[in-house]
């Protein structure tokens, strides 16, 4: 009888009642098991790869250093000065692009500037290094020249400062420490401002007029009383029937500048918020805190202009995530007031 009943199932399976149904149970146990750890190992892999793109990506962007262009529409601008090109260069920090950064040289000689304009923090204050600083002038000095203004890591170092603004004197550098130039050209003239950092300690100070008063101050209220400083300094400054150009490192007192009647501002400082967010902009830069409002580009106010370069270097923080690295070139252009064109 069990041998009849053997030669109607197929061959190999017993039939129910003779361990079947548990052989198949594991059997289904085991191929479900199976597939959840190729599932495991593939989301392993998947974050693995997209982890390491990710991270290559940011690594690339860290030192991909780039060429922006800008420009800016005025009728105020003389026409002598229409399309008028100003490289500008922040937040250096002793970075180094390349041998004797010949990546950077060769992007300031590309972007073919009239002008070029260093606006603070061209050395380090933690890693300081003025030879690297005093290299890059001797190598861009004769493609234009060259505007200088201090930032904040400057004011720090004050015996380094002194040995760099004495090698970029040499080379003929112009450094403005809340001073004013004027450049000519066909019968018409701009006006150049340099004001120094507000925590300058060196040369000039504005602490010999403000001394600590012995407290921390909020950010706030840090914030005004350095837009008192450099208020005095510009409006001592400025020539009102002149087409004016300042640079100053800190673009969180833009509202100083539009109120001093300046017509274009450059300046840095923001490091672009280190890290950018997609619709966000920038984390956070030094004297605006986390999603800063003047972080990278360009902005206006009343009549005043400012372009916030993302700067080159990092200082506290070295990585930066989706903000390259750049060199700015904006062109001034007669015409319809109040354009700016990226």
């Amino acid at each position: 009888m069990l041998k009849n009943i053997r030669q109607l199932l197929p061959e190999g399976r017993p039939p129910h009642g003779f361990g079947y149904g548990k052989k198949a149970a594991k059997e289904a146990a085991y191929a479900a098991q199976q597939k959840r750890r190729r599932k495991k190992r593939m989301a392993i892999a998947v974050g693995a790869a997209s982890a390491a793109a990710v991270m290559t990506w940011t690594l690339w962007q860290n030192t991909a250093l780039m060429l922006r262009e800008i420009s800016v529409t005025d009728d105020s601008i003389p026409e002598a000065f229409s399309g008028l090109r100003i490289a500008q260069i922040s937040d250096f920090h002793n970075s180094v692009y390349g041998e004797e950064n010949e990546k950077l040289v060769r992007l300031v000689k590309q972007s073919s500037p009239d002008l070029i304009v260093v606006t603070g923090d061209f050395i380090d204050s933690r890693r300081t290094d003025t030879k690297i600083a005093a290299d890059l002038i001797d190598q861009i000095i004769s493609v234009a020249p060259v505007y200088y203004v201090a930032g904040n890591h400057e004011s720090r170092i004050p015996g380094e400062y002194r040995e760099l603004k004495k090698s970029m004197k040499a080379e003929g550098v112009h450094i403005l420490q809340n001073e004013a130039e004027y450049i000519e050209k066909g019968g018409e003239k701009i006006q150049i401002i340099g004001v120094n950092d507000p925590d300058f300690c060196a040369d000039k100070t504005f602490s010999q007029k403000f001394p600590p008063e012995g407290q921390a101050l909020s950010r706030q209220q840090q914030r005004e009383k350095n837009a008192k400083l450099i208020s005095e300094e510009i409006k001592a400054l400025r020539d009102e029937d002149c087409y004016s150009v300042l640079l100053s490192h800190r673009p969180e007192l833009f509202d100083a500048y539009a109120a001093c009647g300046v017509n274009f501002v450059f300046s840095g400082h923001a490091h672009g918020g280190q890290f950018r967010l997609p619709l966000l902009g920038g984390l956070f830069a030094p004297g605006q805190g986390f999603f800063p409002r003047y972080d990278s580009g360009l902005y206006r106010e009343k009549n005043t202009g400012m372009v916030v370069s993302r700067g080159i270097g990092g200082s506290i923080v070295p990585l930066r995530f989706n903000n390259r690295p750049e060199i700015v070139v904006t062109e001034i252009v007669r015409g319809k007031k109040g354009i700016l064109r990226t």
